[in-house]
């Protein structure tokens, strides 16, 4: 009987202490304070902050919690919930508080990493006080959000570490599950960086996929220098370098070298050749380069340019042998496919789109030239001359490229066509060849292409 007194007895206070420990958050008023945090915010980031609630929790271990912080107005960056956390052991150490907090589901828009440059620059000011300041031992912030123009890096957790004179001491980055993870430590004025990434996508811009890379280099209050830049991907290997500066405008210049890439999933990954229309493999040593005045506007602005070569390849849905042969243009060469040993020409990537110049292809028999564009909007304009050794064709027959990534179209030219027809009416066989080639030359002379001539006066993209 009495064990069963005891027992009721504690189970009551057991109950009484989960029922205070369950009101202590709405009876406990902090509401007050809101104004004075919401001020000091205001003061250290540059921008109006404001504070739904602050409660006390006493359970597991007693912290305070703001929920649903706004930054800015407009409103550029959010937080849902601030947890600070005192370490039992400081409650009654002479030094002060040490304090751990852990930010949940924040998110900065673009316009707001200008908050983030003026926390980081900001002075720090005594409070006045006689008692010991708090000192933050470590901060985490988990499933953070960093909302681009170009699109948004979700996933984002980071832990970062102070020693006990308040000096940053670590940063640990991770993304995606922790298929990336970066380490900052200070090293002098700068701060080392060190990424690893294992089975990662990029995850802004096109979803390129590397399946290890490595990086390394420095980050201070003028930007990033990544020195060595070493992947692997699509079962070939690039390096090389990329600095990104931030300090009066943004900037980002980079060289890399790319060896024995396969082309086909990468042209699906970039949205190039989405349908992989073009496989092989793919060695270029592309720059890279950019300038805006606001980080949004890097993507617009990119140019890249590169000499290429592809090896061992196919290029599906333009059969070059077969439109070659018919000079008539009894064929579109849609339905079939151009096998090449290789193909090699100059790369370049503008706002307009992509640029193919001074393509050359060759495999067993054929042997082709020429240029072709695609536009953002994956339409396909160009023009190529392709000869097939060992046939009636004295000379190469000149290819107007149309149509789409998706559904191109390969016909000869309409003046080779023109001077086919007058070429088969004077001297059938010889003559379609002799004419075609006419009717090229007098394009030549008479009505070549605006941007070729614009290239050659030395003002070109």
């Amino acid at each position: 009987m009495g064990v069963s007194r005891r027992a009721r007895l504690i189970a009551w206070c057991a109950a009484a202490v989960l029922l205070v420990a369950l009101v202590v958050p709405y009876v406990v008023p902090l509401g007050s304070y809101i104004p004075a945090i919401e001020q000091s915010a205001a003061a250290t980031l540059g921008q109006p902050v404001r504070v739904e609630a602050l409660r006390l929790h006493l359970l597991p271990r007693p912290h305070v919690t703001a929920y649903r912080t706004s930054i800015g107005q407009p409103v550029s960056a959010g937080i849902d919930a601030i947890v600070v956390t005192p370490q039992l052991s400081s409650l009654l150490a002479t030094a002060g508080l040490v304090l751990d907090i852990h930010v949940v589901r924040p998110w900065i828009e673009q316009a707001g990493l200008a908050v983030l440059a003026h926390a980081a620059g900001a002075p720090r000011k005594a409070d006045g006080s006689a008692s010991p300041e708090p000192r933050v031992e470590r901060v985490r912030i988990t499933d953070a959000e960093l909302r681009l123009a170009a699109g948004s890096i979700a996933n984002l957790d980071a832990t970062i570490q102070f020693d006990a004179t308040r000096a940053l001491e670590r940063v640990d980055l991770a993304q995606a599950g922790g298929r990336l993870r970066a380490t900052l430590q200070p090293a002098g004025r700068d701060f080392s960086l060190e990424v690893i990434a294992r089975e990662w996508h990029l995850p802004v811009g096109r979803p390129v996929k590397f399946d290890r890379l490595d990086a390394r280099g420095t980050v201070n209050a003028h930007g990033l220098a990544l020195r060595t830049i070493d992947g692997r991907l699509y079962d070939g290997a690039v390096v090389g370098n990329l600095l990104l500066g931030w300090k009066g405008g943004w900037k980002l210049d980079g060289r890399f070298t790319v060896t024995d890439v396969a082309v086909a999933p990468l042209a699906v990954a970039v949205a190039v050749g989405g349908n992989s229309s073009l496989s092989g493999r793919l060695r270029a040593k592309p720059v890279v380069s950019a300038s805006a005045p606001v980080a949004g506007g890097i993507a617009d602005a990119l140019q890249l340019d590169t000499d290429f070569e592809i090896a061992h390849g196919v290029l599906k849905g333009m059969d070059l042998n077969a439109a070659a042969r018919s000079v008539l243009g009894t064929t579109d060469a849609k339905s079939g496919d151009t096998r090449f040993d290789y193909l090699t020409g100059h790369f370049a990537v503008d706002r307009e789109g992509f640029h193919f110049s001074a393509l050359e292809i060759a495999s067993g028999l054929l042997k082709a030239t020429g240029d072709v564009s695609i536009s953002r909007s994956r339409e396909l304009s160009g023009d190529i001359s392709a000869e097939v050794r060992g046939t009636a064709s004295l000379i190469a027959t000149p290819l107007s490229i149309s149509g789409t990534v998706d559904d191109p179209v390969v016909r000869p030219s309409k003046a080779a066509l023109a001077g086919a027809a007058v070429g088969t009416a004077i001297l059938p066989g010889v003559g379609t060849a002799i004419g075609a080639k006419a009717g090229v030359l007098t394009k030549k002379l008479f009505g070549g292409s605006p941007r070729k001539r614009v290239d050659e006066n030395g003002a070109g993209r």
